[in-house]
């Protein structure tokens, strides 16, 4: 009887062994599936990352054409000049004259797509958020600074964003690719200028004057903070990509060294299209900045209706774009 009951306890081994192997291999098929589905090699782990390269400037461009949706109120709230606002446009333009180029330079080569994305994306949520408390305290040296602080980032986030998307994606994908973040970029700024006008008659209810718009400034700082956490998201999305894809990567390291003076052997046609944004963006931009108060005052639009007319070049651009490089 003792003989007959240890073969038993032995014989009831295997049975828990096997159900410790069952759950082995639960775990290793979850992990089998999670491998397939997040493989870097893969269009889901490509596209599902666009999503948040796509979002790195949409906050960015929500913020950067905020004064020219609440001009009206900023000059009121702040009692300023339309020569004195038209300062806030500026300061953001500047420093990205020469920093687009020094910045992509850093990026390419000293500080890497994940730490630059995420220094320049603190950059423009810094200087949003020093704009909105000197617009709260009425502090306009404050909100110059925060302006330019927030340009040193604005456009090197682009820079930022289409480096992402060369190392991502094939070229076969890029102009899909470029049409989608043109029109995340220009979809933040179609949003702003209907949104913010609700946003400011709501708070004028609890608060007024200077006050009520910092109040509105500090709210729209949330999409900056997105962006900057979307920044934060893509790091190591793209340094377990950087692992897994080892050979792609060294042999992307290894490419050919980057040299400034090659700058001035660009082509014809790339020149042209140099001039082609030169024109684009010095007819276009000046107009979003003072388009609001032009509506209002040249044909009697109110707030609201002028902040929405000039919304329709960028909700236009956001179908055109994506459409135009889809179809490159």
């Amino acid at each position: 009887m003792e003989i007959t009951t240890e073969i038993e306890s032995e014989e009831n081994q295997p049975l828990l062994g096997s159900s410790i192997n069952n759950g082995l291999i639960n775990q290793q098929k979850k992990e089998s599936i999670w491998k397939q589905t997040f493989d870097p090699s893969k269009k889901f782990y490509r596209y599902f990352s666009l999503v948040f390269i796509c979002l790195l400037t949409t906050g960015p461009y929500f913020c950067y054409v905020l004064p020219g949706a609440l001009e009206k109120e900023f000059e009121h709230d702040l009692d300023i000049s339309t020569t004195k606002f038209t300062i806030f446009t500026s300061l953001y333009s500047w420093p990205n004259i020469i920093l687009c180029f020094f910045g992509g330079f850093l990026i390419d080569r000293v500080l890497g797509v994940r730490f630059g994305t995420i220094l320049f994306s603190c950059f423009v949520t810094i200087g949003q958020i020093m704009f909105a408390f000197g617009a709260y305290t009425k502090n306009i040296w404050l909100m110059y600074i925060g302006r330019f602080v927030f340009g040193l980032g604005g456009e090197t986030v682009s820079v930022a964003q289409k480096a992402y998307c060369v190392t991502w994606f094939p070229s076969k994908e890029l102009n899909l690719v470029f049409g989608f973040i043109a029109s995340s970029a220009l979809l933040g700024s179609s949003i702003n200028q209907i949104m913010m006008n609700p946003i400011y008659d709501f708070i004028s209810k609890y608060k007024s004057g200077y006050e009520c718009l910092g109040s509105a400034i500090f709210l729209a700082s949330i999409t900056a903070i997105g962006s900057t956490c979307c920044a934060f998201i893509l790091s190591p999305l793209h340094k377990y990509r950087k692992r897994i894809l080892r050979v792609t990567t060294k042999k992307l390291l290894t490419e050919e060294k980057i040299k400034i003076s090659e700058s001035l052997k660009f082509p014809l046609q790339v020149w042209l299209v140099i001039i082609i944004c030169l024109v684009f963006y010095s007819a276009t931009f000046p107009f979003i900045s003072l388009g609001k108060l032009y509506f209002i005052k040249k044909y009697g639009s109110s707030s609201t209706s002028a902040s929405f007319q000039q919304s329709i070049f960028f909700f236009w651009n956001c179908d055109l774009f994506a459409n135009f490089w889809k179809n490159c």
